[in-house]
């Protein structure tokens, strides 16, 4: 009595199971899917924004007259943009890479020299 139980329920049972773990999978696929395009929008959205500020300065820090006084004055400027927004940059795109070729998970935020260096 017991086999033919089993028998008459594994089928049905077994269906049930498949539909049920198809559904989730591709409802899980699907959110991470829209969750990855948004964060690769936002992260592009977040360069494309550093960039024109980093063109925007360069060319403020060329428009300071080229006289003997300030071209240290330039000199600093710039040494800071590429210690700051330059930085910046850099750091998004190594860990957008490392990111996509799942190395490690690294935030842009927190990333130093020597973190870049071994990506």
């Amino acid at each position: 009595f017991v086999e033919e139980l089993a028998t008459y329920l594994h089928r049905p049972l077994t269906r049930s199971y498949q539909e049920v773990a198809r559904s989730v999978f591709l409802s899980s696929s699907s959110s991470a899917g829209a969750s990855r395009r948004q964060h690769n929008a936002d992260t592009m959205s977040r360069l494309q924004s550093l960039w024109t500020n980093i063109s925007l300065f360069d060319r403020g820090i060329l428009c300071i007259a080229e006289d003997e006084d300030c071209s240290d004055l330039q000199r600093k400027l710039a040494g800071h943009l590429l210690r700051t927004l330059c930085t910046e940059l850099v750091n998004i795109v190594c860990a957008l890479l490392a990111e996509e070729h799942l190395m490690v998970s690294t935030s842009a935020d927190d990333m130093t020299a020597e973190s870049r260096a071994s990506i």
